[in-house]
């Protein structure tokens, strides 16, 4: 969970991916405490006064420090607070690092486990139900196709956003074309409404995008 500078759910597996290579991390070269003695100015020689990155697992000890790279080769100088050293490792690791917390927002739109019974749709006058029962979907009239039924909860699961564009609990909807949405989709199990999201219009530049936003949140992304 992000709770710096939002609250908001983490992307696990990116984080997990950082922790697995802080545990696997070795160095490939040393300049020790004694080299260093002649060195007045080192912690500004290799980026310590103004690092790069700084990394803390609370609760583990780990406070990594990453300066600058190497004049030649793919390596950083990183050094761990409170032991005396300096180390290269492979500037590999960097790219683990979140360059902005949109970096680990978990980018999935919906969170839930599958526990639907109730689908709507509001688009415009246009208003649809289905609801789960006996073990098929159906509408207030007929059976549904349960078919393009799964094929639409798979394909909504697995929406993902591609730009966080505000998460501003008082930002203008109107622009963003979620003062009125032009559809309202709503997941519910029994009388528990799982998600609703709003979707709005697109991006002048790029009609195959939409902007939206779940009702319960303040984040817009498209």
């Amino acid at each position: 969970l992000l709770t710096k500078p939002l609250v908001y759910p983490a992307a696990a597996a990116s984080v997990e991916a950082l922790l697995k290579a802080l545990a696997d991390l070795s160095w490939q070269a040393q300049i020790t405490a004694a080299e260093l003695k002649d060195r007045p100015k080192a912690q500004e020689e290799f980026g310590f006064n103004s690092p790069v990155a700084s990394v803390t697992v609370e609760g583990s000890g780990v406070n990594l420090l990453v300066g600058t790279n190497t004049p030649v080769g793919q390596q950083v100088y990183v050094q761990v607070v409170g032991r005396a050293g300096i180390y290269v490792i492979d500037s590999e690791f960097l790219k683990l690092l979140p360059l902005t917390a949109a970096d680990w927002r978990d980018p999935f739109v919906f969170r839930f486990d599958g526990r639907i019974n109730t689908i709507r749709s509001r688009s415009g006058n246009k208003l649809f139900t289905l609801v789960h029962t006996n073990g098929s979907w159906r509408l207030p009239q007929a059976r549904a196709n349960n078919t393009k039924i799964a094929e639409l909860l798979r394909k909504t699961v697995d929406i993902q956003v591609a730009k966080f564009e505000t998460d501003d609990p008082q930002a203008d909807l109107e622009p963003f074309g979620l003062q009125t949405p032009e559809m309202e989709l709503s997941f519910t199990f029994d009388t528990n409404v799982l998600a609703s999201l709003l979707v709005g219009r697109s991006p002048t530049n790029d009609p195959a995008i939409v902007f939206a936003k779940l009702q319960n949140q303040s984040s817009i992304y498209r």
